[in-house]
């Protein structure tokens, strides 16, 4: 008995051991890919190295050749250049005074002050367009790619998430939804904390902490979000992807991916990251089978559609004249506004 035992436990430590390998590996791969993308971007971006040598070499001759021409320029003899500008000094006459020469200096020096201040106006404006300048410069190398992706996510939004949530919003009160969603929130509390911590927010990191200590106990493990409707604590939704681009790392390739939907190079290793920090990534590969994980997962996002019916979506893509550029806009724009915050 003693032995089977023994061998049913190094069974399962054996499992475990080749879980939490396969998981490491999992996430190197996904941190993989989008890096191998930034770094081809980056090599992509540069252009043809040119020699400094060769610019050395070519500044020198241009500057003999500045000299020579110079000294064949410069007149023979210096007394006669001298004796020409005092002809000209003598040749110039005397200028009474006249006061409306003061005024006319008053006047242009305050137009170049009003000049100045102009300028110092239409500095500041560069700052506010670099702001948004990486809003506007979307790389898209894998448009084909991503649009047909954008279809599969299309269609499996109309024809597959909506007709569950449409379900499933006729059996389901709204405020049991609500309980749910609040609860798979309060679970998720790390990613939040963590992020703060690594953006230096050390406020929102103790706000996210005193969020969990009053919704796990007050609001009965979750279910219920005292923290915001009675001490009005507001949840700071941080991620790894924003983290990251506080570190000034570029957004990168614009992506799309299956189910998820829009994302970046920058924002795929976020969500690695977000998936290192969350509970139930642990409870879901130690605990659980993948049908179960799958299961959760799918249940947690189609609570969120039922609270939310779609609107957000279908309020970008509806009035669109072409819906993928219209979710790009919208996402990239969401997500400079996140990491500006």
């Amino acid at each position: 008995m003693r032995k089977y035992n023994k061998g049913v436990r190094e069974l399962y430590e054996r499992q475990t051991m080749r879980k939490f390998a396969c998981l490491m590996y999992f996430f190197a791969l996904s941190l993989f890919f989008p890096m191998a993308i930034l770094w081809a971007e980056s090599l992509s971006a540069h252009g043809p190295v040119v020699s400094s040598c060769e610019t050395v070499d070519d500044s020198k001759t241009s500057g003999k050749d500045m000299l020579n021409k110079n000294e064949k320029t410069e007149p023979a003899d210096s007394k006669q250049l001298v004796s020409e500008r005092l002809s000209i000094k003598n040749a110039t006459p005397e200028v009474p005074f006249d006061e409306t020469v003061i005024d006319n200096k008053v006047s242009d020096k305050n137009t170049m002050d009003k000049d100045e201040d102009g300028e110092e106006g239409e500095e500041a404006e560069p700052e506010e367009s670099e702001e948004m300048s990486e809003a506007t410069q979307i790389k898209d190398p894998l448009q084909s790619v991503n649009r047909a992706m954008f279809v599969f996510n299309d269609k499996a939004f109309h024809y597959f998430f909506k007709p569950i949530y449409t379900g499933y919003n006729s059996m389901i009160p709204v405020q049991a939804r609500v309980s749910v969603r609040n609860f798979y929130t309060n679970i998720t509390m790390p990613i939040s904390f963590f992020n703060c911590l690594f953006q230096s927010n050390f406020k929102g990191a103790g706000t996210e902490m005193l969020r969990f200590v009053v919704n796990s106990t007050i609001g009965v493990g979750g279910f219920l979000d005292p923290a915001k409707s009675r001490f009005n604590i507001i949840k700071q939704n941080r991620d790894f992807g924003q983290t990251l681009g506080k570190y000034k790392m570029e957004s990168g390739t614009y992506l799309v991916l299956p189910f998820l939907g829009p994302s970046t190079s920058r924002d795929a290793i976020g969500l690695a990251g977000d998936a290192v920090l969350n509970p139930l990534t642990w409870v879901s590969w130690f605990f659980l089978t993948p049908i179960e994980s799958i299961g959760n997962y799918m249940y947690d996002s189609v609570n969120d559609l039922s609270i939310d019916t779609g609107d957000t979506y279908e309020s970008i893509t509806k009035p669109a004249i072409d819906p993928y550029v219209a979710v790009q806009d919208a996402y990239i724009q969401n997500r400079v506004k996140k990491v500006k915050d």
